[in-house]
């Protein structure tokens, strides 16, 4: 397990909400912009008399005439964000962590749209003293509906749609055991007003027929003594069943944004949970910090994109993405390689039935053919490219003709890419009469140098950990980058991986090297080692190497499950 958890500053704006759901963003103040109003306030009281308020933001560029707190440091451990806001003249101090649930491989507990916000506060008074924190949110539909409630589990809700739950919604609900509610205001400043001037916020459910939107709010009343810590969680959910193809994706789990708070609050302690485990074992990899720096940016850009996800579970780009080069195109399929294989496989069926059509460019063929490349030399799954096969034979029709002629315009170096990438699958399936056309193709074409082996991001973490798995042969490797991976105080390495059907963690001390699983399977048949061993030790028995490749071939298959670690020890050669 890693010691120590990397944290980097961010200084603008991170996004935050589930894959392709859309998502809002939290600012390094502490605010946050969203297509609806969303801002928390807070307040100190003592025996029913106001002391101080301020908006939970440092900025002074808040919505509201309240004052906001003097500093903020803001950090990002993907996929969590945190922020803390101080004030010498506000008697606590607040830790503000936000995140949206993100386990590799589970992409529907990926896929909620909602963020989880959940705030620590500590009383720097030397007295007791009563606080309140309060959201308001906004409702922008034309035929405003707001009402408050409680789910079944206990949770306070305010419920922001239109006059059908099926219509675009969100919902702020919160845990706190003690809460005060308004479910409607003219204007934020209303909400504002109400939420100062009175102990708990007195509800208004009368509406203004010429008012185009309306606000809601929903307040937390807790007591803390002096030095006492209070962690309260707020959920902020939307909902849009509707995309420009068809019902999103997650329309099919959830009926409405309160559905959606109520799940997270219910698997609150698991979805927490395995997001921390992703991301200490990300964050807490003993490698640079300039590497760690970038994964964490790549991994928040990736919730950043504008990805659709179909009712039929296929994932798609935005229209409006085009695609400069092959190594953006290859780059940024890369989180999903890695960490959501079966989102890439939908992804590239869309690609294709694109690439099929008369109006798709020569490029985008090209992006097509190579990506079914890529994601096979990840996965090494022959299933799922026989799969496809059919949809590459036909791009390489419209590319090249039956008769192998080309007739595409596309440049050198991406055709002979293309080329390569269709001799090897075409070998790998078995299609003989393609695998002796396309060689023929391509003995006729100059050969460029272009490497599919581009990484950047999360690909580069799992490129200087050496840890390889072959799926065919089922051979785990490790052997990590010696000359910029650091280790740790005791001289370990740790790192976290990921497989097509398991991600986990590894760590090599001096003489030995750990595999924990965290979710899913890992048979393996061999294994290599960083360092020449005189001989391996695992469950009794000894495996000698006697090949040059530091491989190891083991007489049974080994099955590494999340309640049974591989721990392999090492007899070095002196």
């Amino acid at each position: 397990m890693a010691k120590t958890l990397y944290k980097a500053n961010f200084n603008d704006k991170l996004p935050l909400g589930g894959i392709a759901t859309g998502h809002l963003y939290l600012q390094n103040d502490g605010s946050v912009i969203s297509d609806n109003f969303c801002s928390f306030l807070i307040k100190a009281e003592k025996d029913g008399e106001l002391l101080d308020v301020r908006v939970l933001q440092s900025s002074k560029n808040s919505f509201f005439s309240l004052p906001c707190f003097e500093k903020s440091e803001s950090f990002s451990y993907f996929p969590f964000a945190e922020i803390l806001l101080s004030d010498t003249s506000f008697p606590a101090s607040v830790k503000l962590s936000a995140f949206s649930p993100f386990i590799p491989l589970s992409d529907t507990d990926s896929g909620i749209p909602a963020v989880m916000f959940e705030f620590e506060i500590t009383n720097t008074s030397n007295e007791r003293l009563d606080f309140s924190i309060c959201n308001i949110s906004g409702n922008t539909n034309p035929c405003f509906y707001n009402r408050m409630g409680c789910t079944d589990t206990g949770e306070a809700y305010l419920f922001l749609s239109g006059n059908k739950e099926s219509e675009s919604n969100n919902c702020i609900a919160t845990n706190s055991k003690n809460v005060s509610f308004c479910e409607y205001g003219h204007s934020c400043d209303d909400l504002c007003e109400n939420f100062v001037k009175n102990q708990t916020l007195l509800n208004t459910v009368l509406r203004n027929d010429n008012d185009t939107a309306s606000f809601g709010a929903l307040c937390s009343h807790f007591s803390l003594a002096q030095n006492e810590t209070q962690k309260i969680s707020f959920c902020y959910s939307w909902y849009h069943p509707e995309n420009d193809f068809s019902r999103n994706y997650y329309a099919q789990y959830f009926e409405s944004s309160l559905e959606c708070a109520s799940y997270l609050f219910r698997q609150e302690e698991r979805l927490k949970r395995s997001s921390m485990d992703f991301c200490k074992y990300v964050s807490g990899a003993t490698l640079p910090e300039n590497i760690l720096k970038e994964v964490n940016n790549d991994l928040f850009k990736f919730i950043e994109k504008n990805f659709i996800r179909l009712d039929d579970g296929r994932l798609i780009s935005d229209c409006d993405e085009h695609f400069e080069d092959f190594e953006s195109f290859i780059n940024r399929s890369d989180n999903l390689s890695y960490l959501f294989p079966g989102l890439e496989h939908s992804q590239t069926e869309y690609f294709y039935k694109n690439a099929l059509y008369e109006t798709a460019s020569d490029k985008e063929t090209v992006l097509a053919i190579l990506k079914s490349y890529r994601k096979f030399v990840l996965t090494a799954d022959r299933d799922a490219l026989i799969e496809e096969w059919y949809y590459i034979v036909k791009c390489m029709e419209k590319l090249f003709g039956e008769d192998g002629k080309q007739k595409c315009k596309a440049d050198t170096a991406s055709i002979t890419a293309c080329i390569q990438a269709a001799v090897f699958m075409s070998e790998a399936v078995r299609d003989k009469k393609r695998f002796e056309l396309y060689t023929s193709i391509l003995e006729e074409k100059p050969i460029e140098q272009f490497s599919m082996d581009i990484t950047s991001g999360f690909a580069k973490l799992c490129e200087i950990s050496g840890f390889e798995y072959d799926a065919e042969k089922m051979h785990i490797g490790f052997a990590p980058k010696s000359d910029i991976c650091p280790l740790d105080d005791g001289g370990t390495f740790r790192c976290f991986f990921c497989t097509p059907k398991s991600y986990g963690y590894v760590e090599e001390g001096i003489d030995y090297i750990e595999i924990n699983l965290l979710h899913g399977s890992l048979d393996i048949k061999s294994f290599g080692v960083p360092r020449t061993p005189r001989l391996v030790q695992y469950g009794g028995r000894n495996w000698r190497f006697e090949n040059k490749n530091l491989v190891a071939i083991l007489d049974s298959t080994l099955e590494i499950t999340p309640t049974k670690k591989l721990t392999i020890f090492i007899d070095i050669k002196q």
